[in-house]
């Protein structure tokens, strides 16, 4: 199987346990913190968000060649220049799968040769975008969902 497939099946995984972690959660659950100190269903969604923002732009510059993107501020670990709109469960589950698809998108027909692509990506240096794709959506997503899990759960 084509790396890029493998790639958009693990989006698609993550997307579906997403949706089953969350489905019944209301907006108050959403937003509490299981312990404090600790994020809420919403605060790790937005983290998730930020970081799936630049998904698309980081494979874009491995193919070009071109300077990586800036990345989205970070303020304790949730990003927060996501700006004031809505932030209830269901809009942030919106813009996580928008830029999944997007993510998906930018992969779709990719070569193997061309996901191998080296891309300069914070906290990783020197990384090929597909070994990138894959750590991220394995290790960092799987965390994160169970943190979902564990907050959508308390």
């Amino acid at each position: 199987m084509p790396f890029a497939e493998a790639i958009a099946g693990l989006i698609d995984q993550h997307r579906a346990r997403i949706e089953a972690v969350t489905a019944g959660v209301d907006d108050a659950r959403a937003t509490k913190q299981p312990v404090p100190g600790e994020w809420s269903v919403n605060e790790t969604l937005l983290h998730l968000i930020g970081d799936t923002a630049s998904f698309p732009r980081e494979i874009r510059s491995a193919l070009t060649g071109t300077n990586p993107p800036q990345r989205l501020d970070q303020a304790g670990g949730a990003y927060t220049s996501l700006g004031a709109e809505d932030r209830s469960l269901t809009a942030l589950r919106a813009r996580l799968f928008a830029n999944l698809d997007a993510t998906k998108a930018a992969i779709a027909g990719l070569s193997d040769e061309a996901i191998g692509n080296t891309q300069q990506i914070e906290g990783f240096g020197d990384v090929a975008v597909g070994r990138w794709l894959r750590f991220t959506l394995s290790g960092h997503f799987d965390e994160h969902i169970k943190q979902i899990e564990a907050a959508a759960s308390a």
